[in-house]
């Protein structure tokens, strides 16, 4: 069953088909803050908030195509091992319902006798049922902890890429402290004039 996180990942993917940037080009999330609401709006709109993080991924995977394919095989891993996960997991669920729900018809009966002994043959199916299903239950628990490992790859990928270019565009656009003094000088200048305006 795909979850929520690659389903994410998947419209991150449905946006990187544009030309791909050069390596030295900003990436476009930091270009301009209009693109960035234009990523997060898209997604957000499909249920998901995003965040910079996530709009310089989409970058990352237009530049990585490797990286892009291998996150579609994971998605589609996700899409065809779902619908058997499922299967199983309903077959469990109307199990359990069964018993709870005998066990309940159980209580009802008014001898005992025939209570207790009802009582006792539905605890031994149970248990031969429990029993019958320890190999799978053993592989659904297995499996669930690597999708889950899988998820987590994905995010340090993504954060380890996404640092990458983050450091990269703290060196090369870093405003110069130039501009920034002769802003403050202007400033400085208008503040002596307000203060000449208060003066009688």
């Amino acid at each position: 069953m795909r979850g929520p996180f690659i389903a994410a990942i998947v419209l991150l993917l449905a946006g990187c088909s544009s030309p791909q940037e050069k390596p030295d080009e900003v990436p476009a999330a930091l270009q301009d803050p209009d693109v960035v609401q234009d990523i997060k709006g898209s997604l957000s709109g499909r249920g998901y908030s995003k965040d910079l993080v996530d709009a310089l991924f989409a970058d990352v995977l237009k530049q990585d195509t490797a990286l892009q394919s291998l996150l579609i095989a994971l998605d589609k891993q996700m899409v065809a091992h779902g619908d058997s996960l499922e299967r199983i997991r309903r077959y469990e669920a109307q199990n359990r319902s069964y018993y709870e729900a005998a066990l309940a018809h159980t209580e009802q009966l008014s001898d005992s006798v025939e209570r207790d002994q009802q009582r006792g043959i539905l605890q031994q199916s149970e248990a031969r049922y429990s029993a019958s299903m320890a190999a799978s239950r053993d592989l659904m628990q297995r499996y669930d902890l690597v999708q889950r490992r899988t998820t987590e790859l994905v995010e340090l990928i993504k954060l380890k890429r996404t640092l990458a270019l983050m450091e990269k565009y703290q060196l090369q656009e870093r405003p110069a402290d130039a501009v920034l003094k002769a802003e403050l000088e202007r400033i400085k200048m208008l503040e002596k004039r307000l203060e000449a305006a208060l003066m009688p």
